[in-house]
């Protein structure tokens, strides 16, 4: 058993203990999603009555 595996299920029961949904989870390995290549953008909600 690898430890991502069990990190995985214990998420997905904490998951189905919380709020009854089943999920599968996928653990990556570290380093394993790419890192956002851009600034983040202040946006400003300029809607009337907001």
């Amino acid at each position: 058993m690898d430890e991502r595996d069990a990190a995985g299920r214990e998420l997905a029961g904490r998951v189905k203990a919380t709020i009854g949904v089943t999920v599968e989870v996928d653990v990556p390995p570290p380093d394993g999603i790419e890192r956002s290549v851009g600034k983040m953008r202040r946006i400003i909600d300029r809607r009337p009555g907001r």
